[in-house]
């Protein structure tokens, strides 16, 4: 149900500035408020102040965000939620344009291609794994104190051998982690990899690929 996407460049990398990408955000900006939106809405699931600018840079009659106290002031300020699945938070954003929340709202959904699939199950097949036969460990968490740590990881992995028998595709976030456009996990990766029992098998790749690993795993 989504008419049109724009995308923008970012201005800042780490401590890096972009001239290119700050003009270019500007000439996007000129052109949102030229659509003279009926509503802008800051979609984060909790108050969000860099969200809530770029909503109401767009110009829109009326903006919608979740906003804390002395936060930027829009015409339809909400309450930033203290709990609650994020779904039902970002529901809760059309509060203002008379739209509650459903008694059974809609779960997300996503299939990748089937291409994507095959391709993960030949990957899998080289490996010695079928579909539904190993579980995935990951490193996803963007703070480095919720991620796992090197025990962790191995403990988890030794349980779900011996109590499912299932084997564990370890994966992480490829690079160092003082990239500063996107972080990478290597550094953290590297102890887990150095006392891998011969059931744990690294996964250092990219997006899609290891969508179609955590597609075909009994549990991620």
């Amino acid at each position: 149900h989504v008419d049109r996407v724009w995308v923008y460049r970012r201005s800042r990398v780490g401590n890096g500035i972009s001239v290119v990408g700050g003009l270019q955000q500007a000439i996007l900006g000129a052109r949102l408020r030229f659509e003279r939106f009926d509503v802008a809405i800051a979609a984060q699931g909790e108050s969000s102040p860099r969200a809530t600018r770029r909503a109401r840079w767009v110009g829109a009659a009326r903006t919608i965000a979740y906003v804390d106290p002395g936060e930027p002031k829009v015409s339809d300020p909400l309450a930033p939620p203290g709990a609650g699945h994020e779904r039902d938070r970002m529901i809760g954003l059309l509060a203002p344009l008379g739209i509650g929340i459903p008694q059974e709202p809609p779960t997300p959904r996503f299939t990748p291609p089937q291409p994507l699939l095959a391709q993960a199950a030949r990957s899998l097949e080289a490996q010695g794994l079928a579909s539904g036969r190993y579980a995935i460990i990951g490193l996803g968490a963007r703070r480095a104190a919720k991620q796992p740590d090197k025990g962790q990881v191995l403990r988890w992995s030794t349980w779900l051998k011996r109590e499912h028998d299932l084997d564990t595709v370890f994966m992480w976030t490829p690079g160092r982690s003082d990239n500063p456009a996107y972080p990478g996990d290597d550094e953290v990766a590297k102890p887990v990899l150095a006392e891998a029992p011969a059931w744990l098998h690294p996964f250092r790749g990219p997006l899609w690929p290891a969508l179609g690993l955590v597609w075909h795993a009994r549990v991620s």
